[in-house]
């Protein structure tokens, strides 16, 4: 399964449309202030109401730099009420106590808050929007694939970067 940062396909929510997490006094987290970055599969054909979430950290000027911390499939049931949500560690991912802890911390913000359970279903539907339109594009290059390099993180979400994974696959 192909999955893409909800970012890169729909920008325009990056500044003002994620969720960020900073250790509190009395919490078991880390310390630091950790995102939680959503990937959405690519296939158009899949309508699976989930994704994946991959937590980073958050380094002194700003960026989500470093291993992912902890990567969290999680997907809705449309035909519950309330709503149904599963979520778990990805299988790929060690399944360290830290990892644990932030699986712990977004079930909790799943259960308890609303607006972040309702962020999830809207950044789903509208990156499966964005992912229909066709491509227009004036340029004659725009029949060419990305061109990844290798260091870059894997298309493939894993978190891996692209010489570890689908590159040694090739």
């Amino acid at each position: 399964m192909s999955m893409q940062l909800f970012f890169d396909v729909v920008p325009d929510c990056y500044e003002t449309e994620y969720l960020t997490i900073q250790k509190e006094d009395k919490s078991i987290l880390p310390k630091g202030t950790f995102i939680f970055m959503e990937l959405y599969c690519t296939n158009l054909d899949c309508d699976c109401h989930g994704g994946l979430v991959q937590v980073f950290k958050i380094n002194q000027q700003g960026y989500a730099r470093g291993k992912i911390l902890a990567a969290i499939d999680f997907s809705w049931k449309n035909a519950s009420l309330p709503q149904k949500w599963e979520y778990s560690l990805q299988s790929e991912t060690p399944k360290t106590n830290v990892a644990k802890m932030f699986l712990e911390c977004f079930k909790e913000r799943l259960e308890t808050n609303a607006d972040y359970a309702n962020s999830l279903k809207k950044h789903y539907a509208l990156f499966k929007k964005q992912i229909t339109k066709p491509k227009i594009s004036s340029t004659p290059e725009s029949g060419k694939k990305k061109k990844i390099g290798r260091n870059e993180l894997c298309l493939c979400g894993s978190g891996k970067k692209y010489k570890k994974c689908c590159m040694i696959k090739k």
